[in-house]
């Protein structure tokens, strides 16, 4: 049931990352996160914090310390193979007049593109604490207040905020 409940957090994820944790211990958890463009690097940052704050609490916990953390790209190369175009569209300079070439001179080959796609992401390993274990821990109360009526407003509506506040 444990594992339910924190696969099911984990899937609560933004339109912008992708998230993926991995119970490693009974209290480590591995939280990976994948934005989908460059500007998603902010918002993958924010959203890995909700995600741990979220799992720790589905663990019945309060507190997190973080372990380790690698704020990584992912680098894929896109390739575009190349094309023939049968009819080139030509801007005669002299006379300002569009022309469309005939004949066998009217083929025009692109070579293949390859382009470099960055996805900007994080890797995180936590450890969930019932009771602060020292002054750098993070209150998971804390990070969901701040941040998870705005990335995750379907499980923290206000109720469920002031819910949290009474515990």
């Amino acid at each position: 049931m444990k594992l339910l409940v924190i696969a099911i957090g984990a899937l609560a994820i933004t339109a912008c990352a992708t998230t993926n944790t991995t119970q490693l211990s009974e209290n480590t958890y591995h939280i990976e996160m994948r934005g989908k463009t460059f500007a998603d690097g902010i918002k993958t940052s924010d959203q890995a914090y909700l995600t741990s704050a979220e799992t720790t609490i589905d663990a019945g916990h309060r507190y997190f310390l973080v372990q380790s953390v690698d704020d990584s790209f992912k680098t894929k190369d896109v390739v575009r193979p190349g094309v023939y175009r049968k009819s080139l569209k030509v801007f005669a300079v002299n006379t300002g007049e569009t022309k469309y070439p005939t004949g066998p001179e009217a083929k025009a080959y692109f070579p293949s593109q390859v382009s470099s796609v960055q996805n900007p992401g994080l890797d995180a390993v936590i450890e969930t604490y019932a009771h602060r274990p020292s002054v750098d821990a993070v209150d998971a109360y804390e990070i969901v207040t701040l941040l998870g009526s705005r990335l995750n407003p379907d499980r923290w509506t206000p109720e469920a905020l002031e819910g949290l506040r009474r515990q």
